[in-house]
């Protein structure tokens, strides 16, 4: 709402939207991902990049051909670089098949070609081996295997034919076979690769039917189950990766698994003992393990974690998870909501003192709420003065937070579309009067149009919450988080897009007449999307970085967008984005929305809500900082910001889903001459049950600004580094940049800083934090980072210096961030060779500038040099040295 924009703002009215997705208080669990220990099985969360996946078709082979069944992860763009399937180098040492009456072969995979079309895939066979044996009963095999060697990085697969072959002539069609098809049966059926060097297609063009797929852990064929693990040697070490997971319907024995000893029957549902990563690891243990019970697919079953401490911090906790059965049925690890996790929320860095009220505010609030991160960026003025996070980016407690890592904002994506729109609006693209059902032109799902009165909706009604829907009273109630049923109702074998889900709604009738009363409406503000979209000619995700808030907006020195479409599944999530916690209890798996029609299940956090349709009304993600550049550049949800022009604007808006706490908070008061006031965004990972949780954020930061007295003003100056980038010599030993200030600088300022590693760790440099001091008239300050050379030679790693926080009247400039490449000389290696009666002659190949140095202890910093810096023009150089007695080692240096 814009007002006041000629006459200077004599009074303000407060706007305040308190934004609940659902009225009932959703939650999610965090899965932490496997990992893999010597002589450990690890059991693989239910994703479909990791082990279940085969290659199938709907209508398979027959009975009488033997299923063929991918155990190893298949990937056309290689393995995953999250993926924890992927074998390291090694050999394959031993096959565990659970299951009977197999003949079987083992093979090693790698991908040759995709396409051209989706469903064609070309493999080869790195090696094989086949084994044939019997047992009566069910249970664990070992099969010896010989002469696979992995190369890390190579092998996309293990496969296997077997280990089923047809009991009786009563046997059903196994549909779980390989690569036949429905429209060609028995062209393409599914028959063995050959040996190694061969190759074989999955999908034959123009044969569109036969495909890639997944398939569910039902793979017991009418009644037999399996699962398999190998043995991989290396280091010298041998560890168990077991692929293997118990399918849905197997009977347990009494014995179990035991993971600190005891023999492995195949059949354990959950893990007993694990750790988590990390140098503080809690101990926790799962029961019950269901020996003996047999396990319907789409039940819960429910089991206890208890977490013993394990170092200072921890705390003890019991916690009832649940459980449901879904290819492939493994354990999964909970992020438990305020237990288990370490006590100590720290911060990004440190703070100046002046504004300490804010940094106790912020702590006070993620302590009362048991959330585990949460970002602050926070402007006086319209100047920034604090950039800061609290908490862990990662699930194990080891990193700590960046002030910009990129959150969901909920509802605070409602801002950016009404900002949008007033802008397109402004621009003449539309009006708040054009009727956005002719506009868009989409028809109602099945051709009838649910209610006339939908013809008469306009754009201004919607951005005004009167557009006809009531969620809270209508049948349907908030039609965009039910895309399951939609999707189900109209057919569709994908999750509903925003288009099917308005195209459905059309078909509906309306609460009430449009303009006649006001109701909280996502629908609305998802309707208003695909205006933008109609109306820029651009993707809405699209417009709002690229015209809406502009490559300055959204650009981020460390290399990735503060503004960016918010996913689903955790795989999806942007490397700089945090990860999202809740009540447990409150959400256990449902169906995957984002996996529509596949029989996944997800917590609504990761997969049961389906963000990439929220756009609009909240499917945005970004960080604090980003946040505030929007409101550099429009009141918030409203007109552009005009520098000069009288104005008046106090709005507050909220946004809550499962995982998601925000708030975006402007109260200017703008004259030619000055600006004053208080903006800015926090953001968190987490919501509680408490439904005030977004109010009290909004309260302590407040009440925590009224306690501060040292703004921004004139003679403070703005604070920035000095250079966006910087690079130094893992041999230089120290790197100094400086921090500069501009504009009048008349007064004593204080500015906080810190390092935060990307790439590189504490073994490359020597982090560092602290609050810089600046002297009345002073511009620069230099701060210097300490280089280490760790004597290991690698590729380049980057670390950042970051600005955390400004006061005396002073705030920061626009370059918050210095991104610092330590650079290593990868140096030759060295042939050293006696050469008698007593003479060493020294040589490498290579072409630069070097020095040879020497010492006879290695413990020793002392290094000799012989003769200067040596140029090596034509890629060769020695030196012949006469040694004193004893041993002398040789090094190179790169000057």
């Amino acid at each position: 709402m814009k007002r006041n924009a000629v006459l200077p703002a004599t009074a303000q009215a407060r706007f305040s939207y308190r934004v609940s997705f659902f009225a009932a208080v959703l939650s999610a669990l965090v899965l932490l991902g496997p990992r893999t220990a010597h002589g450990q099985p690890v059991y693989y969360s239910n994703n479909t990049n990791y082990i279940g996946n085969s290659l199938a078709v709907t209508n398979g082979a027959s009975d009488s051909t033997s299923p063929f069944v991918i155990l190893g992860e298949y990937n056309p763009a290689g393995p995953s670089a999250t993926s924890s399937a992927r074998l390291p180098i090694g050999t394959i040492g031993n096959v565990r098949f659970y299951g009977q009456n197999y003949n079987f072969t083992l093979y090693v995979l790698s991908l040759v070609a995709s396409g051209p079309n989706a469903n064609e895939q070309t493999f080869r066979v790195v090696a094989s081996q086949s084994f044939s044996g019997s047992a009566a009963t069910l249970g664990v095999q070992i099969l010896p295997v010989s002469g696979f060697t992995v190369s890390a990085g190579e092998v996309l697969a293990f496969a296997g034919t077997g280990p089923w072959y047809p009991q009786n002539t009563n046997d059903a069609p196994n549909s779980d076979a390989t690569y036949e098809d429905s429209t060609q049966s028995g062209s393409f059926a599914a028959t063995p690769p050959g040996g190694p060097g061969s190759q074989f297609t999955v999908g034959k063009h123009p044969d569109t039917q036969a495909t890639y797929q997944y398939v569910s852990d039902v793979h017991g064929n009418q009644g037999r189950a399996y699962a398999i693990g190998v043995e991989v040697s290396w280091a010298t070490e041998w560890g168990t990766i077991d692929f293997g997971y118990v399918p849905v319907g197997t009977t347990n024995t009494s014995s179990g698994y035991a993971w600190g000893g005891g023999s492995w029957n195949g059949t354990q549902l959950v893990m007993t003992v694990e750790n988590f990563i990390g140098p503080d690891a809690a101990e926790f243990s799962t029961s019950p393990n269901y020996a003996g019970d047999t396990l319907d697919y789409g039940q819960s079953y429910p089991f206890s974690l208890s977490f013993t401490p394990a170092a200072a911090g921890f705390a003890s906790a019991t916690l009832t998870n649940y459980e449901v059965p879904s290819p492939p049925f493994g354990a999964a690890v909970a992020q438990l909501h305020g237990f288990g996790i370490p006590s100590a929320r720290p911060a990004s860095g440190p703070i100046v003192p002046e504004l300490a009220p804010l940094q106790t505010a912020m702590l006070n609030y993620l302590d009362a709420h048991q959330f585990e991160a949460g970002t602050i960026a926070l402007m006086n003025d319209s100047r920034l003065v604090l950039r800061e996070g609290y908490g862990w980016r990662d699930t194990n407690f080891t990193t700590v937070i960046h002030p910009d890592n990129l959150f969901r904002l909920a509802s605070v994506s409602k801002m950016l579309t009404a900002s949008a729109i007033t802008k397109l609006v402004d621009e003449g693209h539309i009006s708040t009067s054009t009727l956005v059902y002719d506009y868009l032109g989409i028809p109602p799902w099945g051709g009838v149009l649910g209610d006339s009165r939908i013809q008469n909706i306009t754009v201004a009604m919607l951005l005004n919450h009167s557009g006809g829907w009531d969620r809270n009273t209508s049948p349907v109630g908030d039609p965009p988080f039910d895309t399951i049923e939609i999707s189900s109702d109209m057919n569709l074998d994908y999750p509903a897009a925003p288009t099917n889900v308005i195209s459905w709604m059309f078909s509906k009738p309306l609460d009430f007449t449009p303009g006649t009363t006001n109701v909280y409406s996502n629908f609305g503000y998802q309707i208003l999307g695909r205006v933008i979209e109609k109306a820029s000619g651009k993707r809405y995700i699209d417009y709002i970085q690229q015209d809406l808030l502009g490559n300055a907006g959204i650009s981020n020195s460390l290399g990735f967008l503060n503004v960016i479409q918010a996913r689903s599944r955790p795989r999806d999530l942007s490397p700089w984005e945090i990860w999202y916690a809740d009540i447990p209890a409150l959400d256990p798996l449902g169906p995957s929305a984002v996996d529509y029609p596949t029989p996944l299940q997800a917590q609504w956090a990761y997969g049961g809500g389906y963000y990439e349709s929220f756009d609009s009304f909240g499917g945005i993600s970004a960080s604090a900082i980003g946040l505030c550049n929007y409101l550099l550049k429009y009141w918030e949800g409203g007109d552009q910001r005009v520098q000069g022009e009288y104005y008046g604007w106090d709005y507050i808006f909220y946004g809550s889903l499962p995982g998601v706490t925000s708030v975006l908070y402007q109260e200017i008061t703008q004259t030619p001459s000055s600006t004053n006031g208080v903006e800015f965004a926090a953001l968190f990972n987490e919501r509680d049950n408490d439904p005030n949780d977004n109010g009290e954020a909004e309260t302590v930061i407040v009440e925590a600004t009224d306690q501060i007295s040292s703004w921004p003003t004139n003679g403070g100056g703005a604070i920035q580094w000095g250079t966006p980038v910087a690079s130094v010599a893992s041999s230089s030993g120290s790197l100094t940049v400086n921090l500069v200030r501009s504009g009048p600088a008349t007064l004593p300022v204080k500015v906080s800083y810190t390092t935060y590693s990307l790439t590189a760790d504490s073994s490359d440099y020597t982090p560092i934090s602290g609050i810089v001091s600046f002297g009345a008239a002073q511009t620069n300050a230099p701060v210097t980072v300490s280089i280490l050379n760790n004597g290991s030679p690698g590729p380049a790693k980057q670390f950042s210096l970051e600005l955390i926080s400004a006061s005396g009247g002073a705030w920061l400039g626009s370059q918050l961030s210095c991104v610092v490449t330590i650079t290593t000389t990868i140096l030759p290696p060295l042939a050293v060779q006696r050469v008698l009666p007593d003479s060493v002659v020294v040589s490498w190949a290579d072409t630069g500038s070097y020095t040879l140095q020497s010492n006879s202890d290695l413990s020793s910093s002392s290094w000799s040099t012989y003769g200067g810096t040596i140029t090596t023009a034509n890629g060769t150089n020695s030196v012949t040295i006469t040694p004193p007695s004893g041993r002398l080692f040789f090094r190179l240096r790169s000057p």
